[in-house]
């Protein structure tokens, strides 16, 4: 089990470089430098991405949560999931479940281990997946139109588990040109994992009836 290093200079660099971002339509929160999610189970500071970004919600049936994306194909997502482990431990119910989940989804694992950061253990999954988040090439058809033609993107994601939560923290790079450079994703993923604070309150345990 390896620690992942969040210097304070990284964080530091983090606060800094918040850029403006476009937040129509958002049903959570930009306030000063920081996303406030529409549950209040988390806040994060704003990634420092191009000046023509875009905040926008991430919403499945099972998950909510955050998009930040800009035109250089350069996407952070976080999502937050209601999970009951059941009794089971971080690595039985959290870190295998999301590696067989993601080569369901036919999602290739580069690289995974379960980590020690600022909120405890993470499962960290860097991985390759068809579709980019924006199109990056064209290809010419046999009519001679052309066709955009999506990429691979590499993708490092950390999951966190806190007090029946599971949250995803993903930074998504798809830029062919740089898909291998293996320093890339941590440079960027940690400093956001830094800026990340789970603000949700415990749930208070009712005391035992007396006897």
């Amino acid at each position: 089990m390896r620690r992942t290093a969040l210097s304070s200079l990284i964080l530091a660099a983090l606060l800094a470089g918040c850029s403006a971002v476009n937040t129509d339509g958002l049903v959570g929160n930009v306030r000063r430098e920081y996303y406030v999610s529409p549950t209040g189970n988390f806040k994060v500071h704003v990634p420092p991405l191009h000046e023509d970004a875009t905040v926008r919600d991430y919403s499945r049936p099972d998950r909510s949560g955050v998009l930040f994306e800009d035109t250089y194909c350069r996407q952070y997502v976080i999502w937050e999931e209601p999970t009951d482990l059941g009794g089971l431990s971080f690595e039985e119910g959290i870190y295998r479940p999301a590696l067989e989940a993601l080569k369901y989804d036919g999602a290739t694992i580069i690289d995974s281990d379960i980590v020690e950061t600022l909120h405890g253990q993470a499962a960290s999954v860097r991985y390759r997946q068809r579709g980019t988040p924006c199109v990056t090439q064209s290809a010419e058809r046999h009519d001679g139109s052309m066709a955009q033609a999506h990429q691979e993107s590499e993708i490092l994601e950390y999951i966190l588990y806190k007090d029946g939560i599971k949250y995803a923290l993903s930074y998504v790079l798809g830029d062919p040109r740089n898909i291998h450079q293996d320093a890339s994703l941590n440079k960027k993923l940690d400093p956001f994992l830094a800026g990340f604070e789970i603000t949700r309150e415990p749930e208070e345990t009712a005391p035992a009836p007396a006897e």
